[in-house]
């Protein structure tokens, strides 16, 4: 769950950091579809791993 909130905090944190104003309704809504593609992501690298 750790490693899910990192990936989570990262697109957020970037878009912060180039200057793009984020509310607390925009970083809900992207947070929302980067976990799902990035925990999609994730268990398909584990299942490489795994072979």
């Amino acid at each position: 769950m750790e490693i899910e909130g990192q990936l989570l905090d990262y697109p957020c944190a970037r878009i912060t950091r180039e200057g793009a104003s984020m509310n607390t309704q925009t970083r809900t809504e992207t947070e929302k579809v980067m976990g799902s593609t990035m925990i999609s992501i994730l268990y398909d690298r584990i299942v490489r791993l795994e072979r």
